[in-house]
């Protein structure tokens, strides 16, 4: 960094053998990727630290995309605003940074879904936008996790699946779009899917963000397995927010615990 401490260091242990060499070169590089890129890695974490204090108007456009990010790790109005305002302003003067665009449909989305700082036609300007962003950069896998949000909330699912496998298939390793993505899937009914995404990017991540534990949530639950969904309800430890109590109820409630479930 720029004072010359050390943001992030990892030793790997592996057993080392002709036939493994691949097999370990690839999962060292998935989780070097996973640490660094992602928008809650390292050095994202570090730019955003830094961006916290600053008004919207201060920010770079890649910053205001962070802000995005900011949003989804604290879930509340405020920073659902921040970055909205933030957003809009980069797309004004940068029309062509397809991960704003990405964002942005993101953001737009939560007004309806979350009642942040609603405007008219929230779902229809989330798919507005994250086309935008699809048409700037048809390579930006924020512009297609976006778009396929978008369809998501609008209800399409068709349109949803083509959106969200392109989204993937632009980088198969990027934790936050495969935990993203496997949350769409997994409380879509595409259950083993979105389990599967969600455990990769739990496995990659150095970072334990608590909307993550959601479609394991939901398998334990569906598997009526009440202690494991409990366990994942924990780790959803987000007081502000009504979902963390919507996780906990059943649970505690199954598990006869119904003083707890009343609270």
């Amino acid at each position: 960094s720029a004072d010359g401490s050390q943001i992030w260091a990892e030793t790997y242990d592996r057993d080392l053998t002709v036939d493994s060499i691949f097999g370990i070169q690839d999962d060292i590089t998935q989780r070097v990727i996973g640490t660094i890129s992602d928008e809650w890695g390292v050095i994202s974490q570090m730019v955003r630290g830094n961006a916290t204090n600053r008004g919207t108007d201060d920010l770079s456009s890649y910053e205001c995309v962070l802000t995005a990010f900011e949003y989804l790790d604290k879930t509340t109005p405020e920073s659902h605003l921040r970055a909205r305002d933030c957003l809009e302003e980069t797309i004004e003067r940068d029309p062509l940074y397809a991960d704003a665009w990405g964002a942005l449909a993101l953001i737009y989305a939560h007004e309806e879904v979350h009642g942040f700082n609603p405007l008219p036609n929230s779902i229809p300007r989330a798919l507005a936008t994250a086309e935008r962003g699809v048409r700037a950069d048809d390579d930006s896998q924020m512009a297609w996790l976006g778009l396929a949000a978008a369809y998501y909330f609008a209800h399409d699912q068709d349109k949803f699946i083509g959106a969200a496998d392109k989204a993937l298939a632009i980088n198969p390793n990027d934790v936050s779009r495969l935990a993203g993505l496997g949350f769409l899937f997994g409380t879509w009914g595409m259950l083993e899917k979105g389990l599967r995404l969600t455990e990769k990017a739990i496995a990659l991540s150095p970072f334990d963000l608590f909307w993550y534990y959601v479609v394991p949530w939901i398998d334990a639950y569906s598997r009526q397995d009440y202690e494991t969904a409990l366990a994942y309800a924990h780790k959803y430890n987000v007081p502000g927010f009504w979902w963390t109590y919507m996780y906990y109820v059943p649970a505690y409630a199954q598990l006869g615990q119904m003083e707890e479930a009343k609270e």
